[in-house]
This record gives C-alpha cells, sequence and structure tokens, in this order.
C-alpha cells in the first residue's frame, strides 16, 4: 500500500507514431499529419488506414502513407494496399 493508499498504478500505454499521412486536394493544396497509435499494428490497424483513404477520396483528396514502421508496411503490401505507401 502506498502513502496515498492507490497501490501501485498500472503503465500507461505510449502512442507512438506509425506512419504519416498526407493528403493532396486537386488544387495543389496539401496536409501530412502523423498517424499515431497505441498497442500492435495488426489487420485493424491497416482497415483503419483504408477507411481513412476512401473517405479522404469521397471529399476529392488523395491519400498517401509515408514514412510507415516496417509491420505497417508489411501489412499494406500483403493486403494489397502497398500502392499507397510514397515511393512504391
Amino acid at each position: 500500500m502506498s502513502l496515498l493508499g492507490l497501490g501501485r498504478l498500472s503503465p500507461v500505454p505510449r502512442l507512438r507514431t506509425i506512419a504519416f499521412l498526407a493528403f493532396a486536394a486537386p488544387d495543389g493544396e496539401r496536409a501530412r499529419r502523423p498517424l499515431v497509435y497505441i498497442g500492435v499494428i495488426d489487420i485493424a490497424t491497416v482497415d483503419l488506414v483504408a477507411r481513412v483513404g476512401l473517405c479522404s477520396r469521397r471529399f476529392g483528396l488523395e491519400m498517401t502513407v509515408h514514412d510507415p514502421v516496417p509491420e505497417l508496411e508489411a501489412l499494406l503490401a500483403f493486403t494489397g494496399l502497398g500502392a499507397m505507401v510514397h515511393g512504391r
């Protein structure tokens, strides 16, 4: 038991940047935002990236993935979304 009676605190999960998402409009305007994630990179992460890509297309934006961590890049390639990665 600690001094405040709280006992041990559980560790806080760390946020980490796993990629940067770049958006380009037809008029040339661009934006680049970090994709911050907690936990294991799995098919749910790929689903998130694909859904953001679909939503951006609905608004007339082209989305690309820049500097993904190796796990994300491998999963994108495995699922057929490797073309989203910039420079591929």
